[in-house]
């Protein structure tokens, strides 16, 4: 099942959607673009959605990782 969430107190993100089946995550960023990473565990994903900032979380582990 596919899992969406948002992050409302970004300035960076807006939100990402997460497929546990194939380890897709998608995040929509504030300006309107959208990227896909492959690959990203499910352990991961819960760091991100957990972190006390999602653009920094991004940038750090998930942006040149996957």
């Amino acid at each position: 099942m596919i899992q969406r969430f948002a992050f409302p107190g970004s300035e960076a993100l807006i939100g990402a959607t997460y497929d546990p089946e194939t380890e897709q995550l998608s995040v929509t960023f504030a300006s309107g673009s959208a990227y896909s990473y492959s690959g990203v565990p499910a352990d991961v994903v819960e760091q991100f959605r957990e972190a006390l900032s999602a653009g920094r979380f991004w940038r750090n582990n998930i942006k040149d990782q996957y």
